[in-house]
């Protein structure tokens, strides 16, 4: 986990796309989630900027 605090933002973004692919992928049919890249955002900031956008695709 250390050795992740390490990673360049474009190593944790092509990281992060290659656990969204992989988890697309190999899903079940059962779970429907989107992936929303948002590269401005943190982990302290995502939640905030993003809930309405994350609660109209949920309820729609």
């Amino acid at each position: 986990m250390i050795k992740d605090l390490l990673l360049t933002p474009f190593q944790k973004f092509i990281k992060l796309e290659s656990f969204a692919k992989a988890f697309k992928k190999n899903t079940q049919d059962s779970l429907i989630w989107k992936y929303s890249n948002e590269p401005n955002e943190k982990y302290n900031t995502i939640f905030r900027a993003t809930k309405e956008k994350a609660l109209i695709w949920a309820l729609n």
